[in-house]
């Protein structure tokens, strides 16, 4: 009789040991959810982030490349003025 009680009491220490163990896991387990949550939830920002800075950059780069062309207009019609200037000075004073 008393190795039976002995034995009850032990087992029935074991499934507390047990059930001890089971919380503490779950507690480890919301906690890792916790935390994958607030990661996740930083990755999406950061994504976010990225394609809004992509999208500056391509606004960038189309005004970048209007520039270049105005710019090259402005050159053409800078070195055709030049042309002219050139000419009128080289004609002679007076009434033409």
């Amino acid at each position: 009789m008393q190795v039976m009680a002995s034995q009850m009491i032990q087992a029935v220490d074991r499934v507390e040991q047990v059930g001890v163990q089971v919380e503490l896991g779950q507690q480890t387990s919301t906690q890792r959810d916790e935390m994958v949550t607030g990661l996740t939830q930083q990755v999406q920002a950061l994504q976010a982030d990225v394609q809004q800075r992509d999208t500056q950059i391509q606004q960038l780069q189309t005004t970048v490349t209007e520039m270049s062309s105005r710019e090259s207009t402005l050159m053409r019609c800078i070195l055709g003025l030049e042309k002219r200037i050139a000419a009128l000075e080289r004609r002679p004073p007076g009434p033409q």
